[in-house]
């Protein structure tokens, strides 16, 4: 058996080389520029317990890039605003987050974040094990949110009100929601459903710019 484990370990790093697949992307340095290149993708091996699957969790935490004129890179969080590659036709997009302090306990802790719902009110789903590449929204209840106001740039777990009166005043507090668009929402919203929310205020700033 021993003979047979260094073999055993080179089969299994080659597969993993044979994954992994330099992508066509991009970076967002910290100056905001924009540089193109390729970005290392390991694609997923294992189904998440909720029947889709999961991206390279590693992602959340740093990403190797390798620039049009050669450079090869590792970045962190910290090191640039965002990255993102072409998978399958499907341009998918991160962006680097840094949650509220005291935000379920990371604050201190940036990470790159899917961005999944984009307009006035940004949507993200990151951390270990909420990278889906076939996000399945309806089972997905962690988000992260940001506005370009001072909303709320944190971890939303099941916080917001089902009654529309109390709701409103959250969604007014979190994100400065205009009084027009929260006369619409109906009388009573599952806690589960706030990115619907999120979305139908986007579609609904579009409309009234």
């Amino acid at each position: 058996m021993k003979r047979f484990l260094p073999l055993i370990i080179f089969l299994a790093f080659r597969t993993t080389m044979i994954n992994a697949l330099d992508l066509p992307g991009y970076i967002v340095n910290n100056s905001g520029d924009t540089v193109r290149g390729q970005i290392v993708y390991t694609p997923p091996k294992a189904r998440g317990r909720n029947g889709t699957y999961e991206t390279d969790s590693s992602m959340t935490w740093k990403i190797r890039f390798t620039a049009q004129a050669g450079q090869k890179e590792n970045y962190k969080p910290k090191e640039i605003r965002g990255f993102g590659f072409q998978l399958h036709e499907i341009w998918i997009h991160y962006e680097t987050i840094t949650p509220q302090k005291g935000m379920a306990g990371l604050g201190k802790y940036e990470f790159f974040g899917r961005l999944i719902i984009d307009g006035p009110v940004k949507g993200y789903v990151g951390m270990e094990g909420l990278g889906y590449f076939n996000l399945d929204e309806e089972k997905t209840h962690d988000w992260w949110f940001k506005t370009k106001g001072a909303g709320l740039n944190g971890f939303i777990y099941d916080l917001f009100s089902t009654k529309k009166k109390k709701l409103a005043q959250e969604l007014k507090y979190f994100f400065q929601m205009e009084d027009a668009f929260l006369d619409s929402l109906p009388e009573k919203v599952e806690k589960e459903r706030v990115y619907k929310i999120i979305r139908s205020y986007n579609d609904w700033k579009k409309a009234h710019p």
